[in-house]
């Protein structure tokens, strides 16, 4: 097909968003839409090519998959080998062990399959993964190898097939995209849910160039219809838009229309193919693998978010070794002059096996600790083993009635919350245990006092009510410590802006839309945990309020290793790992509601600050042992410090 100037273009913006967006620029909260232009574009010029090649009766198999070999894998190649040379360096030995597995996954061209197992509630920040931007790579790997065998199968049975198949594949992988929820990882990552958007792609390219003929009028006012669409999708979208799914139109039809209607007497037309932004574009491959890696080190290595002038200049490295990468390795690799296929095909088998061997040697080695310093620490930073067949989550929940009791039959007390309390579950076992009484475990996860409203997390409401229900109508139960992470709910996940306190709107955790502001949504909020106390202290209980566990900056598993292999102190200090005065902005809020509660012999306070902070601060360490098992979860250490203050 013939170079169109104005695709590049696209490119150009599409990265831009990409790079932005995980960059942490607010201004572009919606630029992850970046890569939805990208499926659509790739669609488009991959049925482009083999229309061509067809209708030339030039169709080769071979020469496909060696033209796609030499655009993909030579500059994938070269920021590996670097991922792995910082790997083995800076990263702690449960990240590398992360890393490792996600390089196996890549290899594979199923890191997208990876990742929406691996990528949750209770796993590593998605913005320290310094592979999760080849979830995509991964999608048009899949789509490479399968599509060219459907499209040359339905082309020999006629055009009409190969066009009602592409329009079959698109509304069926679009209604699983809507139909089977959003923002959930696994419709996230996964090509099912994705497809359709390289389907369009596809379908655009059986539209003539011509379709609209010279009606002028009509083709400007698309196409500035289509750049508003992707423009308002970038910046209006953020992280709570249900994606993807209907919103996800938005981008990806507006995209299809600039594919169809740019002209170049087009005021955007012109816009897109400046110099500067078409050679954005052309290097938009290289741009985009190496922006994710160094930004994911750089917050791997920094405590709390990156500064600006730090992101600033990563990003000018960033588009440095892009530079590189396009005109020493993507180029010359391009060229049969310069490889033969028969190197290409070969060096391509023998690149994705090393890497696939040096990930495995890696995950079999456990993340390879001897690279560092002996560290005991590592050890104890672990979460309760109960927590497998004891907390729950999502819509197939565990119902309260089958909770587990342990450890005696004597079973007096219940922990419930989300989970926060699953670990304080265990280490208050243990301490009862020595009494022959027992202990209901009630814990699920990421799930506020949804009691008097509708969260929109799958079975978290049904399950509170079940759960506050048994409670109330078991009297063989008296003791009930109650725990949220409150702060997180209200207002954002800490480890997001830290020191910078979080200001997400606590609307987003609502199922009803018609809360009409975040302090509206604040109070609901409240209402509904004081309504929870309220219900168990009528039924008898003695409740125990955990107050909010302070934060620390960073995941335990990376703060107590040092910056790198030839440093030897931690890169958090762990013995004044956050301030009381962060704890106390951060919880502000709900500290000023628990403290206004009738405390009595039958409502307890349960204050971890006391037990886990003195003169200022708040350590993560004691007396040889881990507090945390990641950024805010208490270890079973860190628990039974907790039970111990207050039993």
């Amino acid at each position: 097909m013939d170079y169109r100037r104005e695709i590049d273009g696209l490119r150009a913006v599409s990265v831009i968003a990409v790079v932005l967006f995980h960059a942490g620029f607010s201004f572009i909260s919606g630029g992850y839409t970046g890569v939805d232009l990208f499926f659509v574009i790739s669609g488009y010029l991959i049925t482009s090519i083999l229309l061509e090649a067809v209708e030339k009766q030039k169709f080769s198999f071979i020469n496909f998959y060696e033209r796609r070999a030499r655009r993909i894998l030579p500059a994938l190649f070269f920021v590996f080998f670097f991922c792995c040379v910082f790997a083995w360096v800076f990263l702690p030995p449960a990240e590398m062990n992360f890393f490792a597995k996600s390089l196996v996954a890549s290899a594979l061209f199923s890191s997208n399959i990876f990742f929406s197992h691996n990528v949750g509630y209770f796993s590593f920040a998605v913005d320290e993964m310094p592979l999760l931007h080849t979830w995509s790579l991964a999608i048009e790997e899949q789509f490479y190898i399968f599509y060219p065998l459907l499209f040359f199968l339905l082309w020999r049975l006629g055009r009409q097939w190969l066009v009602a198949t592409l329009l079959i594949i698109l509304l069926v992988s679009f209604y699983f995209a809507e139909s089977y929820g959003t923002n959930a990882p696994g419709n996230f990552f996964l090509a099912q849910y994705r497809i359709w958007e390289l389907a369009l792609g596809c379908y655009l390219a059986f539209v003539p160039i011509s379709w609209a003929g010279n009606h002028k009028p009509l083709l400007k006012s698309l196409g500035a219809l289509g750049m508003a669409g992707i423009l308002y999708s970038f910046l209006m979208f953020d992280q709570t838009t249900p994606y993807p799914g209907i919103y996800t139109l938005i981008p990806v039809v507006s995209i299809a229309i600039l594919l169809l209607c740019l002209r170049e007497d087009d005021f955007f037309y012109r816009v897109l193919t400046l110099k500067p932004v078409v050679f954005i574009g052309l290097i938009s491959y290289s741009l985009y693998l190496w922006h994710q890696p160094l930004l994911a080190f750089l917050r791997l290595k920094t405590v709390g978010e990156p500064s600006l002038a730090a992101t600033v200049v990563v990003l000018v490295v960033v588009l440095i070794l892009s530079i590189v990468s396009w005109r020493y390795v993507e180029r010359p690799f391009r060229s049969r002059a310069n490889f033969s296929q028969a190197t290409i095909l070969a060096s391509s088998v023998i690149g994705l096996l090393l890497f696939f061997t040096f990930g495995l040697y890696v995950y079999l080695g456990k993340g390879l600790p001897d690279r560092f310093v002996e560290n005991d620490l590592e050890n104890t930073a672990i979460s309760s083993p109960l927590r497998d067949n004891c907390h729950t989550s999502g819509a197939d929940y565990l119902h309260p009635e089958n909770a587990c009791r342990y450890y005696a039959e004597n079973v007096r007390w219940a922990v419930f919350g989300d989970s926060h309390v699953a670990e304080l579950g265990l280490a208050l076992a243990e301490k009862l245990k020595i009494n022959n009484q027992g202990i209901l475990h009630l814990s699920f996860s990421d799930c506020p006092p949804a009691i008097l409203f509708r969260t929109n997390l799958p079975g978290c409401s049904d399950w509170l009510e079940e759960a506050l229900a048994l409670l109330e109508s078991d009297d063989s139960i008296s003791n009930v410590v109650l725990g949220f992470r409150h702060s997180f709910y209200l207002f954002g996940n800490h480890a997001d802006s830290y020191p910078v306190m979080p200001s997400l709107d606590a609307r987003r955790i609502f199922a009803d839309s018609a809360i009409d502001s975040a302090v509206a949504a604040q109070l609901l909020y409240w209402e509904s945990f004081k309504n929870i106390i309220d219900r168990l202290l009528l039924a008898g209980k003695n409740v125990y309020l955990l107050f909010p566990v302070p934060e620390i900056p960073m995941n335990i598993h990376k703060g107590i290793y040092p910056f790198s292999i030839f440093s030897s102190d931690p890169l958090l200090d762990v013995n004044k790992s956050s301030s009381m005065s962060y704890y106390l902005q951060r919880n502000k809020f709900i500290l000023g509601k628990l403290k206004q509660l009738d405390y009595s012999a039958n409502l307890k306070a349960i204050k971890p600050d006391n037990t886990l902070c003195s003169q200022g601060y708040c350590r993560a360490v004691f007396s040889g042992k881990t507090l945390y098992f990641d950024d805010d979860h208490l270890s079973i250490d860190g628990a039974r410090l907790i039970v111990d203050g207050f039993l």
